[in-house]
């Protein structure tokens, strides 16, 4: 695995220049730009992702309203681990870490919204029954 540099030579690559290819495509060079490197988007990704799906499963039905909380963190989970792992997709760097967010993030976003869907069903239904 390896490019061609300026002068038509063939370089070797390594993880490093994958991380600068990838920090120079999306502007990332300056370490105080606020950009951020894409292992620190896939850290916050993937707790979000946990805290989404374990979050869904505890409330379940009983809190309705608090699953719009873990609505938030599962599609903001799937929003930064996306881009993220297509890059490493394309850079041919290991994409378990991303995997894993994006696969917590979706299981987390359906448990929420279908519990949540289940709460308002219900809440309609107890409504209808009890005021008409």
């Amino acid at each position: 695995m390896g490019y061609y540099d300026n002068k038509n030579n063939y370089q070797l690559s390594n993880y490093y220049d994958y991380q600068n290819q990838y920090n120079q495509y999306y502007g990332y060079n300056n370490r105080n730009s606020g950009g951020g490197s894409f292992n620190s988007r896939l850290t916050a990704a993937l707790v979000l992702g946990i805290i989404s799906t374990s979050c869904a499963a505890i409330f379940g039905l009983f809190f309705g309203l608090l699953n719009l909380l873990t609505l938030g963190c599962g599609i903001i989970g799937i929003v930064l681990a996306v881009p993220c792992r297509k890059a490493l997709i394309r850079y041919r760097l290991p994409t378990g870490k991303a995997t894993a967010a994006l696969t917590l993030s979706i299981i987390g976003t359906c448990l929420s919204g279908l519990s949540l869907l289940g709460y308002f069903l219900l809440w309609g239904a107890y409504t209808t029954y009890y005021y008409w």
